[in-house]
């Protein structure tokens, strides 16, 4: 007799954000009623400067990141991590090859699902308290 079981773990953020997401809406979370928010710390957030309406992130494996943009940032994020506090962190380099880089800039996960994330600074200046929702995109 042989006793199978399973279980049904969700997906990890890091198996979830695999796949484009475009940009919906970016809010700034102070002005905003019954808004999930995180306590601010850090500083470096700057969700105005790394997502615009209409963007879409193309996450890949070997945590390659494509950002199309109508606006140009520079530097731009090509590269990306999401650490076990569930912080997603942008890097200008593949932090792979080298232990001591230093994102670019990070951003906390509220909310991930196969179908809506968002994201909040994670800056102490009072002009950064945002959060960025994106949708994914189906069939691409």
């Amino acid at each position: 007799m042989f006793l199978i079981m399973t279980s049904c773990n969700p997906q990890s953020p890091d198996e979830t954000l695999i796949g484009n997401w475009k940009v919906t809406s970016i809010i700034h979370v102070d002005s905003q009623e019954g808004i999930i928010n995180i306590p601010r710390r850090g500083n470096e957030g700057l969700i105005k400067t790394h997502f615009h309406e209409t963007d879409v992130y193309q996450f890949q494996l070997k945590r390659e990141l494509t950002i199309s943009s109508e606006f140009r940032t520079w530097p731009q994020a090509r590269f990306y991590n999401i650490s076990k506090d569930k912080e997603l962190q942008l890097f200008l380099r593949n932090p792979n090859s080298n232990q001591d880089m230093k994102p670019l800039v990070k951003f906390q996960i509220i909310e991930i699902d196969k179908d809506n994330m968002t994201l909040q600074s994670i800056s102490d200046g009072k002009q950064e308290n945002a959060q960025v929702t994106l949708i994914r995109l189906k069939n691409e």
